[in-house]
């Protein structure tokens, strides 16, 4: 992680500043090719900490 990336704010839809934690883990994601397939696989999740003291989750960009 970069001086960057821990540094980065972003904010809520409420007005709530988030910074990102270390705290990370993988979840199934389904997303769906078709109407009859989908495609499941396990992606990486980055919690964000609020201000306020609540918490989301968001993807991590694959960057090959």
């Amino acid at each position: 992680m970069s001086k960057e990336t821990e540094n980065k704010e972003i904010s809520g839809s409420i007005g709530t500043a988030y910074w990102i934690t270390p705290h990370i883990r993988y979840v199934k994601k389904i997303t769906p090719i078709d109407e009859l397939t989908q495609k499941e696989e396990l992606m990486l999740q980055q919690m964000w900490q609020g201000q306020d003291g609540t918490q989301k989750w968001e993807w991590v960009e694959v960057i090959d």
